[in-house]
């Protein structure tokens, strides 16, 4: 590859300012819809471009200063919908900016400098997103309202470097052909490291998909305490909208405390508001809809106990994934393997329950979210003993048995499926061709019939015709009938008369 590292930079920076630009917009376009059809309101349009600023600062995390506006203090709580499409935003312009170049030979290996390129475009598309968001911070200031720029900016740069470097890989990504092997995702990170880091998307995705299910469901339950403070409020028809997009930004934030909830943890809500196993106890909340979800005061039943299953599950699954991706490694690589896994499984849930918490303000919600020290011991027992057993059962060997015999019960399910299904086709094939054979029988039967109907109404037919003389017939059929006596008679010679 050629090297020119003005290129790479001037597609980074150009990718930033494309992200960002849409970033600004999907929160921009909302808000300035809603204030012109908004009659009601006296702010002024500048207002409303302040406003959508200062949801793109909460939306990269950042941090915002209020005085005199109902909040004193500081706030730091990151609706994590928003920041999600932020991300996918940033993740997806990458993509396509990496795929624009030729980084990877016909056969499927990284080109010279190819990584030089990769990081010179990473970091020119990093620092230019966190030079605009520091900007956008700056513009969004009132005297009410102001956002803390420091926060802004390495909050910005910290969601786009991720969100980039994810992009960037995914665009190595290369599928298989006749003149090159599959590139997968992980390419450029080794085997014993690109075990782990799957088995903790596993963990991730397990234990994240089977609380969202229980959050919705739980939702559903609590659907009329809902309504009921969105009737409270009486928004209007924008009004609602409103409500509704904040909801869906915010359910992501409550999936984290639902998930701090089912691993044990205690969740807050302000300093009189906290739910963990033992119960719950709500304190004066704020108006918002999504936080009718909460539980009514009291003492749970020990059946909230079952939710910790949900942890257990995924936590089991992640470590079978990783002792069936790493039993052909050397012992050496195996420990890498289970140690990168123990290590970064508990840094990644740190990671995303510190995004779930925060603050707003200074007095009743000082702190919003999982508390660290009722979570942390729960966690790393929930993450580590499944670890540590199936990592110590796989060095017994009988982890190669179980598995062989598990493909041996699959191959002989599969065999008996195939041979039920192949009985089941015969049969229904056979009785196919019965089917097939009483058609054909009966369809020789009514030919049967219809040929015995004709020859019957034939002979009706002559039987009915009148009959034709004798002599006729005789002529026609070209020979002569004997004659009677009486013919003869009259045919015989007249006897000679003596006088004659």
């Amino acid at each position: 590859m050629k090297r020119n590292d003005a290129t790479p930079i001037f597609l980074g920076v150009t990718a930033a300012v494309i992200a960002f630009t849409i970033n600004v917009a999907i929160v921009a376009v909302p808000v300035l819809v809603a204030h012109g059809f908004n009659t009601l309101t006296q702010a002024s349009t500048l207002d409303a471009v302040i406003v959508a600023l200062c949801l793109v600062v909460l939306g990269h995390g950042g941090a915002m200063s209020f005085t005199g506006v109902g909040i004193d203090g500081t706030a730091v709580l990151p609706p994590l919908g928003l920041t999600l499409v932020f991300a996918l935003v940033c993740g997806t312009t990458m993509l396509r900016t990496g795929r624009s170049m030729t980084l990877t030979e016909p056969s499927g290996a990284l080109k010279r400098g190819a990584l030089t390129a990769l990081g010179l475009i990473l970091a020119g598309f990093g620092i230019s997103y966190a030079l605009m968001a520091t900007v956008s911070s700056l513009l969004a200031r009132t005297p009410g309202v102001q956002p803390v720029t420091v926060s802004a900016g390495v909050s910005a740069l910290a969601l786009a470097v991720i969100a980039g470097a994810a992009g960037l890989m995914a665009s190595l990504v290369r599928r298989s052909s006749d003149s090159a092997p599959r590139v997968g995702l992980l390419a450029l990170v080794s085997e014993q490291y690109a075990a782990a880091l799957r088995s903790i998307g596993v963990l991730v995705l397990g234990l994240f998909g089977g609380t969202a299910v229980a959050l919705t469901v739980w939702m559903v339950i609590r659907r009329d305490a809902m309504l009921s403070v969105h009737r409270g409020l009486e928004p209007d028809l924008f009004g609602t909208v409103a409500l509704v997009l904040a909801a869906l930004a915010f359910f992501p934030t409550m999936l984290v405390w639902a998930v701090a909830f089912v691993c044990a943890g205690t969740v807050t809500v302000g300093s009189n508001t906290h739910v963990s196993f033992e119960g719950s106890l709500t304190g004066v909340l704020p108006a918002f809809p999504i936080l009718g979800a909460l539980p009514e005061p009291g003492r749970f039943s020990p059946w909230v106990w079952a939710f910790i299953a949900i942890p257990a599950l995924a936590s089991i699954a992640a470590s079978v994934f990783l002792a069936m991706r790493t039993r052909h490694f050397d012992a050496r690589a195996r420990v890498v393997a289970w140690l990168t896994y123990a290590v970064g499984s508990l840094l990644a849930l740190t990671v995303i329950f510190t995004l779930g918490s925060g603050s707003i303000g200074t007095a009743q919600l000082s702190h919003v979210g999982p508390q660290f020290t009722s979570l942390m011991l729960p966690v790393a027992l929930l993450v580590l003993v499944p670890a540590a057993l199936i990592a110590g059962w796989s060095q017994t060997g009988l982890d190669s048995w179980v598995f062989g015999k598990a493909r041996a019960g699959r191959a002989y399910v599969s065999e008996r499926t195939a041979s039920l299904r192949a009985r089941v086709e015969e049969a229904e094939g056979k009785a196919a061709e019965a089917e097939r054979g009483d058609d054909d029988s009966h369809a020789s039967e009514r030919v049967l019939e219809q040929t015995e109907a004709e020859h019957s109404d034939a002979v009706a037919a002559e039987e009915a015709e009148p009959d034709e003389p004798a002599d006729a017939t005789a002529l026609e059929g070209g020979s002569e009938a004997p004659l009677s006596d009486d013919h003869e008679q009259e045919n015989a010679p007249a006897p000679t008369r003596d006088s004659d």
